[in-house]
């Protein structure tokens, strides 16, 4: 089975930099097509309409007939460079213009990613947030984000690797081509839901509480617009702290999905949840049992709190197995093909 038709947004001032780099990576992996925003002749929006004979609406004719988009742009003071943004902004012309409005429909359902640069160790959120406000507007499917962080330029040891993982992602299921060529790779039916729980020091508006409480909302940020996260649980607020299934007022239950085991171990041990992480005693009390659970759940199921707490007392009951495990025990999803390397992260998750 071929992917997924997909195709490359690419621009940035420099068609060889780090962005270009790391598109081009993920391109050659997926055998796709990179189109240069900044080489096309684009003009910007105009409300009279007047610039139809630029290169825009053949362009978008293209990425019509694809299933994935991958919109590849450096940050530039928190914001997607200049050609992007026009591109952007000229989609509007499939929205108002009756000739285009069918086609315009089209893209809801597509899949679309984002791939991008900075010298950040995290992608701006404003950034990120430009891309998903746009998608979910337009009915598309925001499938994740591949950001490199280059304050010391594209290192292709490390970037590459991070491409070539990304690029498998977008591979589809049912034992993916890359370049024509069967390479093996099937995207599992399954993904991993996560629940931890904690007994939290005092009241959330407590002073005990007070920095874990401002920085919730943006560790679940970070968490939302890193890659392979699927869904969180939460309320009306935002999060889950009103939720104490315990009857105990000062327990907290935290739990998510995310697309496969490795997603969640980078965004636990390699973005800026680390320094949350390292501060939970500061918040929460001393536990002699297992607190966190990891299962395997089929493509979109999303997990209710009864199931997640029956899994951990799973655990705690029977030990670690494939109905309930660790990161240092995490088992390859049900459906992993034969042969396929176990999976060896060798970490524990004291908080997410």
């Amino acid at each position: 089975m071929s992917i997924p038709r997909t195709i490359a947004l690419f621009s940035s001032s420099r068609r060889h930099g780090n962005t270009g780099a790391l598109i081009d990576c993920v391109a050659g992996q997926l055998g796709i097509e990179v189109v240069d925003l900044g080489a096309a002749r684009i003009s910007v929006y105009d409300y009279e309409h007047r610039n139809r004979d630029d290169d825009f609406e053949p362009l978008m004719q293209r990425a019509l007939a694809c299933d994935q988009l991958i919109f590849a742009s450096p940050v530039y003071w928190y914001a997607p460079s200049p050609a992007m943004k026009i591109f952007l902004d000229r989609i509007s012309d499939f929205l108002d213009l009756p000739d285009l409005l069918a086609d315009g429909r089209r893209l809801r359902g597509k899949q679309a990613y984002v791939v991008c640069t900075s010298i950040e160790a995290e992608a701006s959120a404003h950034f990120i947030g430009a891309f998903v406000d746009t998608f979910n507007y337009l009915g598309m499917h925001y499938g994740g984000v591949l950001h490199a962080d280059c304050r010391d330029g594209y290192v292709a040891t490390r970037h590459a690797a991070e491409a070539v993982a990304f690029a498998k992602r977008l591979q589809g299921a049912g034992g993916a081509r890359v370049n024509g060529q069967d390479n093996g790779v099937d995207m599992s039916r399954y993904e991993l839901a996560q629940l931890n729980v904690g007994v939290i020091k005092g009241p959330m508006d407590s002073p005990v509480m007070a920095d874990f409480a401002a920085n919730l909302e943006r560790i679940n940020e970070l968490a939302e617009r890193s890659s392979g996260f699927v869904w969180r649980l939460q309320t009306e607020d935002g999060d889950a702290t009103a939720i104490r299934p315990f009857g105990n007022a000062n327990m907290l239950v935290n739990m998510s999905v995310w697309k496969d085991v490795e997603s969640l171990s980078r965004y636990v041990y390699n973005s800026e949840h680390v320094q949350i992480m390292r501060r939970r005693r500061e918040w929460f009390e001393r536990m002699d049992e297992a607190f966190l659970v990891l299962w395997w759940v089929p493509e979109g199921h999303r997990p209710g709190v009864e199931e997640a707490l029956a899994r951990l007392q799973w655990l705690r009951a029977n030990g670690p197995g494939p109905e309930a495990f660790t990161f240092r025990t995490a088992p390859l999803p049900p459906d992993a093909l034969p042969g396929t390397p176990e999976l060896n992260l060798g970490n524990e998750c004291p908080a997410t």
